[in-house]
């Protein structure tokens, strides 16, 4: 299993028939060497959720806390493996029952 830091393709595009994605995720709570590259499902917005294409996000004193599990008495499900990264930049690119406000192609932070 690779880990995140060794480098090759960042990111594929949805819009390139894939069926899944690339992620850094978190195996266990611990320092960096924790995080492997893995690849995930793409995923499908439930009711009232909106899928957004990640175009940058990055690691702030929250990921860093939930990888070591310093987080574990204000997130309590949080259980390895998953992905940190809450702060992002993309595009929405699929909504399930949103306000017109969250179309696809809007470009969203959050």
């Amino acid at each position: 299993m690779r880990d995140c830091a060794s480098g090759g393709n960042r990111h594929r595009a949805r819009n390139t028939i894939a069926s899944a994605m690339r992620v850094c995720e978190v195996t266990e709570f611990g320092e960096p060497e924790v995080l492997r590259e893995a690849e995930r499902p793409w995923p499908t917005p439930a009711a009232g959720e909106i899928v957004v294409e990640i175009a940058a996000t990055n690691i702030n004193p929250t990921d860093i806390a939930a990888r070591t599990g310093a987080h574990r008495r204000r997130i309590p499900d949080l259980e390895p493996p998953f992905v940190t990264g809450w702060d992002l930049s993309g595009v929405v690119s699929e909504v399930n029952g949103l306000t017109p406000a969250l179309s696809p192609a809007i470009a969203s932070s959050g």
